[in-house]
């Protein structure tokens, strides 16, 4: 059930700002296109998904922690080449919790 949620919640995600600009990256190394393979590893139908939607689902994949939620990390650690979404994955593999800024703080 939680992996289902983390693919719809992605997908959800990406249908209601379809028109909104997409932030991008460059290939990593040896890569085809400016697109990456691993969310596709969650759900096919997860491709060219933003710095953001990126970044989340990489969170949620770290709070899955199972093998198949490493081996998909890992996946991301070789394509990826933003330095945030680097951090959020060294984050995802040490174990700390992604923190953000709420009204409170």
């Amino acid at each position: 059930m939680l992996l289902f949620g983390i693919g719809s919640s992605l997908v959800r995600s990406s249908k209601v700002r379809p028109d909104a600009a997409r932030e991008t990256v460059a290939p990593a190394p040896g890569a085809t296109s400016g697109a990456t393979a691993w969310p596709a590893l969650v759900d096919e139908s997860l491709t060219n998904l933003s710095l953001a939607e990126r970044r989340e689902m990489i969170e949620r994949l770290a709070l899955v922690g199972n093998d198949w939620s490493r081996e998909i990390l890992r996946a991301a650690t070789a394509e990826e080449t933003d330095a945030g979404l680097r951090a959020a994955l060294e984050r995802a593999f040490a174990g700390a919790p992604e923190t953000h800024p709420t009204v409170f703080s």
